[in-house]
């Protein structure tokens, strides 16, 4: 029976093959146990039964250990890298951008369509169009003022740079080449399409789900909590990968 659990336990753990730096220096003395256990059953009339079974019971419980170890090496090193994603991305934003996330979630608890476009590094010209020039600095009460029915400026997209407001009632393209659900309106499929073109992060507010959006390089996550929407924002601006950070929220939960 020993001898069977070691010829199973060994060819799993072979089959699998240690990832772990500290436990892959152990694999030699496994192999050492393996081979004289083989060698032994080769010439067993040199080598007395008991000894044959201590060393396959040595060998077999050491490629148990050894699995067991490796698997829960390997189980700790992603629960500490998903930790450390989610951790480089909860900092701190900017005041501007607090109060931009501040208005947006206003305005998605109360159905309010908006497009806000966060300029970067590349130039925003020849990429939008229409619009008036507006200089205000952000504050969350007046987003939704310039988003609500009644404002004049309510259509279109919002242009932030350096933390203030520069235009309104902005044109965003429409046409974008990265897959999109069925399931999105206008406003995103513009956000999407103006972040394939420049480095921007866009947010948007769905009018009617009530929901929120951030686009960036020609991607678009809906967040589930306010921490995952700061952290997206927060990725965006530093030119992470929003999907990654999106996947590490979603796999903590």
């Amino acid at each position: 029976m020993m001898i069977a659990m070691f010829i199973v336990a060994s060819g799993l753990y072979l089959a699998r093959g240690l990832r772990t730096a500290v436990i892959a220096k152990y694999e030699r003395c496994v192999v050492a146990a393996l081979c004289a256990w083989a060698a032994a059953l080769v010439i067993p009339e040199a080598v007395p039964y008991k000894v044959i079974d201590l060393m396959g019971r040595f060998a077999g419980t050491a490629a148990v250990v050894l699995m067991a170890a490796d698997l829960l090496a390997e189980a700790m090193v992603r629960a500490r890298s998903k930790v450390m994603a989610l951790d480089h991305f909860t900092k701190v934003l900017p005041e501007p951008l607090e109060e931009i996330c501040t208005a947006m979630e206003i305005m998605a608890s109360r159905n309010i369509g908006a497009l806000v476009v966060i300029k970067r590094h590349d130039p925003l010209e020849g990429h939008i169009s229409g619009g008036m020039p507006y200089d205000s600095e952000i504050r969350s009460e007046i987003l939704p003022t310039l988003f609500a029915h009644t404002s004049p400026v309510h259509d279109g997209a919002v242009i932030v740079v350096d933390g203030r407001i520069v235009r309104v009632k902005t044109v965003l393209p429409i046409k974008t080449t990265s897959p999109i659900s069925l399931g999105v309106g206008t406003r995103h499929r513009a956000a999407v399409g103006l972040t394939e073109k420049t480095d921007v992060i866009v947010l948007v507010s769905s009018e009617e789900r009530g929901e929120l959006s951030v686009a960036n390089r020609g991607k678009l996550v809906k967040p589930a909590s306010p921490e995952e929407f700061r952290a997206l924002v927060l990725a965006g601006l530093k030119g992470k990968d929003i999907s990654a950070v999106h996947a590490a929220y979603a796999g903590s939960r």
